[in-house]
């Protein structure tokens, strides 16, 4: 989930910082 989990984050930071943690959440989950 490492890979996903850095996709996942650049690609929501850029959307916005709370869309981030749902997307670290979901990605942890």
């Amino acid at each position: 989930t490492t890979a996903t989990t850095r996709n996942c984050n650049a690609m929501t930071f850029r959307v916005a910082p709370r869309s981030r943690y749902a997307a670290i959440e979901a990605a942890i989950d």
